[in-house]
């Protein structure tokens, strides 16, 4: 990965149903494209940052071409699997 990866710290997980709080956005690593690889290993390295332990990733095969990440706090990572996509942090309402 030539490029540095965008993060931002998460100062707090924002309840919400369907929206999110933005922890970083995707880079593009191929030309103006992100590969699946390249998008969930920028999404560890941000939740990393954040000091939230990366979970496994749902199969893409599964995952309609997004990158989706259930973590064992009922969390969700979501991302489209785009250079620019925003990288978004769900807490479920229960």
């Amino acid at each position: 990965m030539d490029k540095k990866t965008e993060v931002a710290v998460v100062p707090e997980v924002i309840v919400a149903k369907e929206k999110g709080q933005v922890i970083g956005t995707l880079v593009a690593t191929e030309d103006w494209w992100v590969t699946f690889d390249d998008g969930k290993t920028q999404i560890r390295k941000m939740l990393a940052a954040a000091g939230i332990k990366p979970a496994t990733f749902i199969p893409k095969s599964a995952s309609g071409g997004k990158l989706i990440m259930k973590l064992p706090d009922g969390s969700t990572v979501v991302a489209e699997k785009k250079a620019g996509a925003q990288v978004n942090l769900i807490k479920w309402e229960v």
